[in-house]
């Protein structure tokens, strides 16, 4: 059924109890090498999220919590990797985990750049344009209209009708061999059902409806709506560019600072999720060519240790930027 939208003041921070009456001490003790070091910023991330979740819900609020569920994700994505101990030993261990660097370096960035107006980490130079205040609404802006933009493409039945195959309406012989198409293209086995297309189909767009309509109220706030409408006109690139329209692209902005040491890893990582590298996927020595499967576990701490080291200060600097939400009273 349709839901009536609510304003972001009206809405609460679930505590998640899980979260937090989580002995992360025994786990630290209990693991060793990168997945301990990662866990005592789980822990960390966690004495924040106390703080924040009982806080009255604000634009700024919803933003940070935004920023801080992307690190820790990102950090139980790390452990779960390492901890896999499931087919060829560190098999795809050290590609996964190459991946993962981008949206931690991403993100890195875009801690920094909403702490200081800046790609440089600590930046100590006054030359904040903008508020606080404006540079994490801006953020949410960003995000919502993106999030808004996906669902309203799941609103639309001829999209869903496809997706789900309820054109039409066939026959049992055909039912039949859809599902043996089905089941050799994508190995689902009877898995196409009629009824249940159809159902899902309707609740899909119902859902989406109802989460295009939060979004594009929340979108309305005073605090964000003057971004909503340049969004809508402007098309900014990015959310760098939303917020200031001289930063043309991140690659602009990392040369700014010395962050830029950084990009040719954050373009080598791209590639690997885009498909477009060789050599990340294959080694080329003395003459011989094989896949880059197996890694030593030297490698995979390895890497691991590069997603730790910018989760660590994605942490800090969130932690950075809550206290400066309070002391400047947005949250």
């Amino acid at each position: 059924m349709m839901q009536i939208p609510q304003e972001i003041e009206d809405i609460q921070m679930e505590s998640i109890e899980p979260l937090l009456n989580y002995d992360w001490d025994e786990a630290i003790i209990a693991t060793e090498g990168e997945t301990s070091k990662l866990l005592k910023i789980c822990k960390m991330q966690c004495e924040m999220f106390r703080k924040s979740s009982c806080k009255p819900m604000t634009p700024a609020v919803l933003s940070w919590m935004t920023l801080w569920i992307r690190n820790f994700n990102l950090l139980q994505g790390t452990i779960s990797v390492l901890e896999s101990d499931i087919g060829v030993v560190n098999a795809g261990q050290e590609f996964v985990l190459r991946m993962l660097w981008r949206p931690a370096f991403e993100l890195w960035i875009t801690l920094n750049y909403i702490f200081s107006e800046s790609a440089q980490p600590m930046q100590t130079k006054e030359i904040e344009k903008h508020t606080l205040g404006h540079r994490l609404c801006a953020y949410l802006a960003w995000c919502l209209w993106n999030d808004k933009e996906v669902a309203h493409k799941f609103t639309q039945g001829w999209r869903l009708d496809t997706l789900f195959n309820t054109k039409k309406t066939i026959t049992a012989e055909n039912e039949n061999k859809l599902n043996q198409i089905i089941e050799t293209l994508w190995g689902d086995e009877n898995t196409y059902h009629p009824d249940w297309n159809r159902e899902t189909k309707k609740n899909v767009r119902m859902n989406s409806l109802n989460k295009r309509n939060q979004l594009r109220k929340w979108l309305q706030h005073e605090k964000l709506c003057d971004f909503e409408e340049r969004i809508r006109l402007e098309r900014p690139l990015n959310y760098f560019v939303l917020v200031e329209p001289e930063n043309k692209s991140l690659a602009g902005l990392l040369r700014s600072s010395w962050s830029d040491a950084g990009y040719p890893s954050y373009q080598e990582s791209s590639a690997l999720i885009h498909g477009s590298t060789f050599t990340g996927h294959m080694e080329f020595i003395d003459g011989h060519i094989f896949p880059h499967i197996v890694k030593s576990e030297d490698d995979v701490q390895l890497q691991a240790a590069h997603v730790r080291r910018h989760c660590h200060f994605n942490a800090l600097t969130m932690q950075w930027i809550q206290e400066r939400m309070e002391k400047e009273d947005l949250a």
